[in-house]
């Protein structure tokens, strides 16, 4: 049995490795995730099967009394039921590989290797430090590695504590590594659910845009492989120029899917936290039946350790429930932290959401007092204050309903701020104009710059889009990509690289002529209204 477990544990750790080396390959990933659930499957059938014997040899104990098997006979349940779970999930995702065409930086989006490399750091830490103080403290691996769980996770039992001088002196430095290894595990789950975010509301955008560009007529010119490129003349007769309208469909899709998203997220977690609240409770209080807990008791235990109170006046005793107290605070902590999160995401915007509301409402009182009150000097500027305050918080509370996760390279609230500000004025106008298109051509004479020039449509529009002294508005960038015209490949679904850069080339160019169409009908028109 022993040199069976061992075997068991050599297939799991050599799955592991394989599916990390694949990750990060990314070549013939199904070869790769083939070997790996071939092997977490054999390691979980090992682990069945001594179980099985393991039963057949220590018949079940009476209904009233409390499990009485080994630790390591419960992680070994744990172990192999996880095992056959994410062989599994891994399969079902295997299989999609074959049915979805993905591109490079989808996979890497999917296969996060940073969550891998960061839990097994997290286990590592866990498990050695139970190692060093079950060598110091005289303690079992088991009972060491209990004290290590509710260490690191800052909840704190007390039950299990150090007691020689080396044992609380090393409690220094280990404590802080593993909070340390812990956030960062933390972080990454966070990040790669960011991550999926992105990736989603990105493809929704691209659906969407392809909806809009269905009902134009306009053609791109299409590229003949005897010709080294395609005519700028060619290119802005026939180019689709986004309109403002599909650029408003876009951000109220961006709104849309981030409210969502954020409300979803509020969800899923409370729901998942009441189910490790109260159904750990139960499954507690079956284990520690000869203590005398009740199910009052047990809801106590779990809420101060699953807020990490921890006051220590309860505690598991049995081996099933100081082994299913390790896996449940690790499943437990961090979606409390995310909890927490999603929580305050949805406070700060019902917060910025109301305040907007009140101060608008206010404005409207404001001003019907000062149209009652006559013509105060004083009166109407202070209503003229608190009237741009009102407006300037109507702006904020609306950019924080809108905001993305999606970075970008241009400040829109400044530009749109500058654009207002300059659209009376004839001479600030032309030079906002000039300084766009000399950035313009500064990008596409920097062919190999990471910079996107098509991030700054919706600022261009804006600019173009300024008639009589008047701005267009806001507009919420657009992710790179949805303003862009070109075609997938019937045969892969990938854009080659050269064609992706001649496809950003020709919109820069599209860019640079409209604003110097612009800029040249302004100095007629400041010319022709010169005295």
């Amino acid at each position: 049995m022993v040199a069976l477990k061992a075997v068991s544990l050599a297939l799991a750790a050599i799955s592991y490795i394989v599916l990390i080396l694949t990750m990060m390959c990314k070549r013939n990933p199904q070869i790769g995730f083939i070997v790996t659930i071939l092997g977490w499957l054999t390691a979980g059938v090992l682990l069945f099967i001594l179980i099985g014997v393991t039963l057949r040899r220590h018949p079940t104990v009476q209904p009233r009394e409390s499990l009485k098997y080994t630790q390591g006979y419960f992680y070994g349940i744990i172990a192999a039921s996880l095992y056959i779970f994410i062989a599994v999930l891994l399969s079902a995702y295997t299989a999609t590989l074959r049915l979805v065409s993905l591109s490079r930086q989808d996979r890497r989006t999917v296969e996060y290797t940073s969550i891998i490399l960061r839990t097994i750091t997290f286990i590592a830490v866990l498990t050695g430090g139970a190692g060093v103080y079950s060598a110091i403290e005289g303690w079992s691996f088991m009972d060491a590695l209990y004290f290590t769980d509710y260490t690191v996770l800052t909840i704190g039992i007390g039950n299990i504590v150090p007691k020689t001088h080396l044992g609380r002196s090393l409690l220094f430095p280990y404590a802080t590594v593993g909070i340390i290894t812990l956030g960062l595990v933390v972080n990454s789950i966070r990040s790669f659910g960011k991550s999926i975010r992105r990736m989603k509301l990105r493809l929704e955008l691209q659906e969407a845009r392809s909806e809009l560009l269905k009902g134009k007529n306009s053609t791109r010119p299409v590229h003949d492989e005897n010709r080294d490129s395609i005519t700028l003349s060619s290119i802005l007769s026939t180019a689709t120029l986004p309109q403002t309208s599909d650029v408003a469909e876009l951000q109220r899709i961006r709104s849309d899917f981030n409210r969502r998203v954020q409300v979803q997220a509020l969800l899923f977690f409370i729901l998942a936290w009441f189910v490790l609240w109260l159904l750990s409770a139960a499954v507690f209080r079956r284990s520690e039946r000869s203590e005398g807990w009740t199910y009052f008791i047990a809801l106590y235990f779990t809420y101060t350790s699953l807020t990490t109170i921890g006051y220590g006046d309860f505690y598991p005793t049995s081996n099933f429930g100081k082994v299913f107290f390790v896996f449940w605070s690790l499943l437990a902590i961090p979606v409390l932290t995310n909890l927490v999160t999603a929580m305050g995401d949805i406070g700060v915007r019902t917060a910025v959401y109301f305040a907007g509301y009140i101060l608008t409402l206010g404005k409207s009182r404001i001003k019907r007092r000062s149209e009652k009150s006559g013509s105060d000097p004083e009166s109407r500027s202070n209503c003229r204050d608190i009237e741009k305050h009102a407006e300037l918080s109507s702006k904020l509370s609306k950019r924080s309903m809108d905001l993305s996760t999606i970075p970008t390279t241009t400040t829109f609230a400044a530009n749109d701020l500058q654009l207002s500000q300059s659209v009376n004025e004839p001479g600030q106008y032309v030079l906002l104009l000039a300084e766009e298109i000399s950035k313009l051509v500064t990008a596409l004479m920097d062919g190999a710059s990471e910079q996107d020039p098509r991030r700054d449509w919706p600022w261009v529009l804006s600019l173009l889009n300024s008639h009589n002294g008047e701005a267009s508005g806001s507009v919420v960038p657009v992710y790179p990509g949805i303003m862009n015209h070109s075609t997938l490949h019937a045969s892969d679904g990938l854009i080659s690289e050269e064609k992706a850069a001649m496809e950003r080339n020709n919109e820069t160019l599209l860019m640079i002529k409209l604003l110097t169409e612009k800029l040249c009908a302004d100095l007629r028109k400041t010319e022709a209204n010169a005295p």
